[in-house]
């Protein structure tokens, strides 16, 4: 195979980033789209070329010659298209999360085990050059043993378009399983336990738009994930501290400081004018060019998936145990 043929699903926000990353690429050719939004779906179509439009998406699937399918749609929808592309023997790149919980992982699971194709799940934090290189300063040993991890994650949405998208408890799908893939990216095993609690800023029924997942690991590493849909921000921000040194990312910069017993002025300054200093210019990236060309090179080259089928199941487990433990108040062993 030469030329990737893919057939996009959906013409929302995602769908529209994707695009833009595929059309950089000369080995990939989007041949249609299917939205039943005809209107946006069409739109999309004439900007870039798209010569098949379709209103159903399992249509489109069933009657095209394609290679592959990528899903931008609501996570409600996505496990009977992932099954049906399966079906049709296709590889798939399906938003994040890959379907609604983890049982439903499972029976994509066991239809990839016949199908044995590509099947992405669209965590593009991985593939961000400030997460990047978290991951090869974690793998270099200069933070030592990590004891405490914090991240943060507010939205770029206003809070009434949030709102309009979301069910109760979605946040922790939507928004913390980016930071609980990356765990597993940096090499963490499946932590040992999830205590989730969380408030509405806002009266809507995406209850709670903010909230806290602490999750506690063997050897007693803490990593507590706080997200919001109630409060603005352009860049995900983290914070690890360990017991050779303490990591901060910042707007897309990461910044490494070596432990010390003492600290000067004179060394405290330059580090505090440093940080004020930050220009967020990294985030006029487009932030799915890393994960769409991660896939088509899974299709193509037969580079290794390191975002599959199982990698999403295991991040799904854990958000289930988040949910829980929002609901029932109480931690949640895994």
């Amino acid at each position: 195979m030469d030329t990737l043929k893919l057939g996009m699903i959906g013409a929302g926000r995602m769908a529209k980033w994707h695009l833009k990353a595929y059309s950089k690429m000369p080995n990939v050719e989007v041949v249609a789209i299917a939205n039943p939004t005809s209107g946006r779906g069409q739109k999309l179509a004439r900007k870039h070329g798209i010569r098949q439009h379709f209103s159903d998406a399992l249509g489109m699937i069933r009657d095209i010659d394609i290679d592959a399918v990528d899903i931008c749609v609501p996570e409600g929808l996505h496990k009977d298209l992932v099954l049906a592309a399966l079906e049709k023997g296709l590889h798939v790149y399906v938003e994040k999360p890959m379907c609604e919980n983890s049982q439903d992982a499972g029976e994509i699971i066991a239809a990839n085990e016949k199908a044995k194709k590509v099947v992405f799940n669209g965590f593009n934090y991985r593939y961000l050059p400030g997460f990047r290189r978290i991951r090869k300063v974690i793998e270099s040993g200069r933070l030592g043993k990590i004891r405490y991890i914090r991240m943060m994650r507010t939205t770029k949405d206003s809070p009434d378009v949030a709102a309009r998208n979301s069910r109760e408890g979605d946040i922790f799908a939507g928004f913390h399983s980016h930071f609980i893939d990356l765990l597993f990216s940096f090499g963490f095993s499946e932590p040992r336990s999830a205590c989730a609690f969380g408030t509405s800023v806002h009266e809507w029924p995406a209850n709670p738009d903010t909230a806290t997942v602490a999750l506690t690991y063997p050897g007693g590493m803490l990593a507590e994930i706080t997200a919001s849909t109630a409060s603005p921000g352009l860049a995900p921000e983290v914070l690890m501290i360990g017991t050779k040194g303490t990591l901060r990312l910042d707007f897309g910069r990461v910044s490494v400081v070596r432990k010390r017993d003492k600290w000067s002025l004179l060394r405290l300054v330059p580090m505090m004018f440093r940080e004020a200093m930050v220009v967020p210019c990294r985030m006029l990236r487009n932030p799915f060019t890393g994960s769409t060309e991660h896939f088509v090179r899974c299709v193509l080259y037969g580079k290794e998936n390191d975002s599959d089928e199982k990698s999403a199941a295991a991040v799904l487990k854990v958000v289930d145990a988040a949910v829980e433990s929002y609901k029932t108040g109480a931690a949640v062993s895994l």
